[in-house]
């Protein structure tokens, strides 16, 4: 009986921290265009500057995401790692009872 339940908590447990994942979705911003051509540059300067500023803060919040999605798979892969260890410990007591 009580190996019954043992089973019921650890099926709960695995159940919780399978679940789906609440990822982000980090969406590398575009590159901007760096023309070459100087009169290019001179003509679409404010255009080219506005373009730059933009992605260097979407760049920022990119990485930020990126490390959020790393911390997030990290505490993931420690959480299934016990579980899997409970799952192991919970296996080899009831062959040794049997």
């Amino acid at each position: 009986m009580c190996r019954d339940y043992s089973f019921v908590a650890l099926t709960v447990l695995i159940a919780t921290l399978s679940g789906p994942s609440h990822a982000q979705s980090c969406i590398r911003p575009l590159t901007p265009i760096a023309p070459t051509n100087p009169a290019t540059i001179s003509e679409y300067a404010d255009i080219i500057r506005d373009e730059f500023e933009t992605y260097f803060s979407r760049i920022g919040r990119y990485i930020a995401c990126l490390d959020a999605e790393r911390s997030s798979a990290i505490g993931e892969a420690r959480d299934l790692t016990e579980t899997y260890r409970l799952l192991l410990s919970t296996t080899r007591t009831n062959r040794m009872r049997n």
